[in-house]
């Protein structure tokens, strides 16, 4: 699969380089070729899914080339895994793994992402990027309230969440470990919308401004299947 991936930095609502590899007008632009596998197995009580995507930046159609890296011609593997365990009617246990690996350093946009509401919530999107990352989730889904009427339920969603990040030719970020414990609600209707509510509290040693919703941890999010 062919990807293209583009980005702008400014500073005073002018075009600034803040990013490394980006261009005079604070500009990257990423075009990659990009090989994915997926598999599944479900079972009764379990659901097993994993994903591996190796990606190979190239030069082509005005993507980011300098002298020296990050551009746009680099090498990563990302594999993804999640476990879904049955514990009883509505109460289940969900495990999340993601890795990323590349041998160079590469442009921000393709790094490695830790902190925000799909990685170690508690924490800013992206609070720390790096060329490598680590991160894992375990998550307990516990029944509080039902009405069978509308197939709907209410659950209490306690969680764990680790993460760390590291580059390949820089200097690491500064902490590079992030952990985070916190607790949530999530309702799901017939199976088709689900709506849930999160609050991380960060444990590391990178403190967040508090001067927004998410950097206090908040996370509301609405998600609706149709044809599920």
């Amino acid at each position: 699969m062919a990807a293209r991936r583009e980005s702008d930095t400014r500073l005073l609502d002018a075009p600034f380089p803040l990013s490394p590899g980006a261009n005079e007008d604070g500009e990257t632009r990423v075009t990659a070729i990009r090989f994915f596998q997926e598999w599944t197995n479900r079972g009764r009580e379990e659901v097993f899914a994993a994903r591996s995507q190796f990606s190979v930046g190239i030069g082509a159609f005005a993507a980011t080339v300098n002298e020296e890296p990050p551009d746009s011609r680099f090498f990563s593997w990302r594999g993804q895994l999640q476990y879904l365990r049955v514990l009883g009617r509505d109460a289940a246990l969900l495990l999340r793994a993601d890795v990323q690996l590349a041998p160079e350093t590469l442009l921000p946009i393709e790094q490695f992402g830790l902190g925000g509401s799909g990685s170690v919530r508690g924490y800013r999107q992206d609070a720390i990027l790096a060329d490598n990352g680590i991160f894992a989730s375990v998550e307990a889904r516990l029944p509080i309230a039902r009405i069978s009427e509308w197939d709907t339920v209410l659950q209490f969603t306690p969680f764990f969440e680790i993460g760390t990040g590291w580059n390949s030719a820089r200097a690491n970020p500064e902490p590079n470990n992030l952990y985070s414990v916190g607790m949530g609600l999530r309702l799901e209707v017939a199976r088709k919308l689900t709506a849930r509510f999160d609050w991380g509290i960060p444990l590391g040693n990178l403190l967040p401004n508090r001067r927004t919703l998410q950097e206090n941890g908040l996370y509301f999010s609405i998600e609706y299947r149709p044809f599920d």
